[in-house]
């Protein structure tokens, strides 16, 4: 947030997280942990914004239709990201572009830490800026982002 003192820029990323929590309780019904994302531009305004959830038009309200897939086969965080949902970070980058919209130069906010799948999403689509809040969940995409010049904030 160009211009801004650190404290003014600190306290709009909380109101922004705060945002990504009450988002990701009202959309997401993940029983492991709801997650979501907002992208902003460099104006603060919402380009876009995901949750961890189905693919759009997915019969059920999981990701195995009425149960989720990740825990009836017992993967761990971290582990076989290409079973169960769509994570918040990639469905924000997907919204963006189904309305053709440009992600270059966002920041995004996570109420969680990106996996390793996520990152390499956020650095591929341009986005300059990641703020999360550590949930205690691994942490493995953030070298993948640091190795690729995204800013990260983390606030606790």
């Amino acid at each position: 947030m160009p211009n801004e003192s650190p404290n003014l820029a600190e306290e709009k990323s909380i109101v922004w997280l705060k945002a990504t929590e009450i988002f990701s309780e009202g959309f997401s019904k993940c029983p492991r942990r709801k997650f979501s994302a907002i992208i902003v531009d460099q104006d603060n305004q919402v380009i876009s914004i995901g949750y961890n959830g189905n693919i759009r038009g997915q019969e059920g309200h999981l990701c195995g239709n009425d149960i989720c897939l990740r825990d009836s086969e017992n993967i761990k965080s971290g582990q076989n990201l290409d079973v169960g949902c769509i994570h918040a970070e990639e469905n924000a980058i997907l919204n963006c572009a189904r309305q053709g919209k440009s992600c270059v130069g966002a920041t995004i906010y996570v109420n969680g830490e990106p996996c390793k799948k996520c990152a390499a999403r956020i650095a591929q689509a341009g986005i300059t800026r990641l703020i999360y809040q550590p949930t205690g969940y691994p942490d493995h995409g953030i070298p993948i982002l640091e190795e690729n010049n995204v800013e990260i904030i983390k606030i606790k």
